[in-house]
């Protein structure tokens, strides 16, 4: 029209350079819920809490959380790495061979219907939402394996490995944790350690990219057990499992698989695999409650030989 400039279709100009990013860049800013849809965890607390309890608040709450606890040092548990699929971080775990992660078999359980080929592993990270800030390797994986016993309408069982491409160096930032060795010691009445980039607010889902510890003392087993049985079907269990007190802080979403470990020094023992606690994240006289290493340590050690050696 006369008077008038032509303006031409956004699609016909390029405004800006499209970003041209790696196979993968070790940078990740969104999660994935894996907490299984079906499964006794939900179905126990939408029949006993109250439905508010669900709902999340948009104003933030001040504080440094895995719930309650405080930043870690930059490679201070080398052994941690961070679950990835599709770019998206989901779960914790742990590196316990050059080329296996101990994690949660909730974590991986119905979770890649379409296969693994975009499911990653981020090994020495610190800050899952930028790549310099530590030389941290993003690993492929070849195979997951979960405790055949496990089922999602339970909490027992609730483990799983990996096995990656290619196996790695350790370097500093980078090296494995060590598993118990005496399959006896309940480690009762001792502080241990959980880490992980779960969230970080009882008011908000987002979980926080850097990583997170807290120090807690352990709880008696049996008192843990009395404490779950009012949930039907979500019982903690003994010898399966092991309970942490949670007065202080708390494992929350995002910190699953992660690992739970004691130390003497700076030698430290992996005793437990975060499993599963109450769904808040909140102090209401319930342990977080994590998978026992040292019950499955003969199913790990027999799963730890590469699955196609023949």
């Amino acid at each position: 029209m006369p008077g008038t400039i032509p303006s031409p279709k956004p699609s016909d100009v390029l405004i800006r350079a499209q970003k041209v990013e790696s196979e993968d860049d070790g940078v990740y800013l969104d999660i994935i819920d894996v907490t299984p849809a079906i499964s006794a965890f939900r179905r126990a607390f939408e029949l006993r809490v109250n439905a508010k309890c669900f709902q999340y608040e948009d104003e933030p709450q001040p504080g440094f959380r895995v719930i309650g606890g405080e930043y870690t040092r930059i490679n201070e548990y080398p052994w941690q790495v961070a679950l990835v699929y599709r770019r998206k971080f989901f779960c914790g775990g742990s590196l316990i061979s050059d080329r296996h992660i101990l994690t949660a078999a909730h974590c991986v359980f119905g979770s890649f219907s379409a296969g693994i080929s975009d499911l990653r592993v981020s090994i020495g990270d610190h800050d899952i939402s930028t790549k310099n800030e530590t030389e941290h390797i993003v690993g492929k994986v070849k195979h997951v394996h979960w405790n055949l016993h496990y089922n999602p309408h339970t909490t027992v069982h609730d483990i799983a490995l990996m096995e990656l491409e290619e196996p790695v160096t350790f370097r500093h930032g980078v090296s494995a944790v060590k598993l118990p060795s005496d399959l006896d010691d309940l480690y009762e009445g001792e502080n241990a350690t959980v880490t992980g980039w779960g969230r970080y607010s009882v008011r908000l889902k987002a979980t926080n990219p850097v990583l997170k510890e807290y120090t807690g003392p352990l709880t008696n087993i049996s008192k843990c057990v009395e404490a779950w049985d009012a949930f039907r079907g979500i019982s903690a269990r003994s010898p399966n499992h092991v309970c942490l007190d949670v007065t202080m802080g708390t494992p929350c979403h995002g910190d699953s698989g992660g690992p739970l470990v004691v130390c003497s020094g700076v030698q430290c023992t992996q005793i437990g695999v975060v499993s599963f606690g109450f769904p808040m994240c909140t102090n209401v006289g319930l342990p977080a409650v994590f998978t026992r290493v040292s019950h499955y340590k003969s199913w790990i050690d027999m799963n730890l030989t590469p699955l196609d050696i023949f």
